[in-house]
């Protein structure tokens, strides 16, 4: 996703925001539409998709925040509406990869490593993490 900044058509974000989500097709994968658009008022700050990997477990397949708006607790809160939302649905664990820039984001969430795991080889490294609801 390429974000263009201007610092003078930037927005004011509300302190308390309210968010809505919208799938951004109609097909489903597993429970979930494939992408959720995240929104806050009108404006697009993101998306996000889940996979359902068994009863008990969902996989967060993508999280993305715009960058202009990164920094300002919106991600912290959106996460927490998801992992809400999940438990509400009767999961008990949720997993997902990050990349190893983002590992502090997912850990102060309450994320831990995947006992096991390690980070993957290559040009798309990853870290395992997971989280009991």
């Amino acid at each position: 996703m390429r974000v263009l900044v201007h610092a003078h058509r930037r927005r004011r974000i509300p302190s308390s925001p309210v968010f809505r989500m919208e799938p951004q097709s109609s097909g489903t994968h597993g429970f979930f539409p494939e992408t959720q658009d995240l929104f806050l008022g009108r404006a697009h700050v993101g998306f996000y998709r889940a996979k359902r990997k068994s009863d008990s477990l969902v996989e967060i397949e993508w999280f993305a925040i715009r960058g202009d708006v990164r920094g300002r607790g919106i991600g912290r809160k959106i996460i927490e509406r998801i992992l809400s939302d999940f438990k509400a649905q009767g999961f008990k664990r949720v997993q997902l990869d990050s990349a190893p820039d983002a590992v502090g984001f997912w850990k102060k969430m309450g994320f831990v490593n995947l006992p096991g795991s390690t980070i993957s080889p290559g040009p798309h490294r990853v870290v395992e993490l997971v989280r009991d609801l």
